[in-house]
């Protein structure tokens, strides 16, 4: 995706994911910035998800404080 993005107007990274609508992009997320917020949205949900039941899975087992145990899980 970072290919197709960087350097490219919004119109063209329609194109390239296959969008007859080549507006797509601006239609939905108003911006190239848009596009990109929603996508780094995307997929930092899951990612925080998971950090914040590890912590609290720490947190139960005493070693919440201790950034040492996190590497070693």
């Amino acid at each position: 995706m970072s290919q197709v993005v960087h350097g490219r107007a919004p119109p063209e990274i329609g194109a390239a994911a296959d969008q007859r609508n080549t507006g797509a992009v601006r239609c939905h997320f108003h911006s190239k910035k848009g596009l990109l917020d929603a996508v780094f949205a995307h997929r930092m949900e899951p990612a925080s998800m998971l950090r914040q039941q590890m912590l609290t899975e720490f947190d139960r087992a005493g070693r919440g404080a201790d950034p040492r145990a996190w590497c070693r899980r």
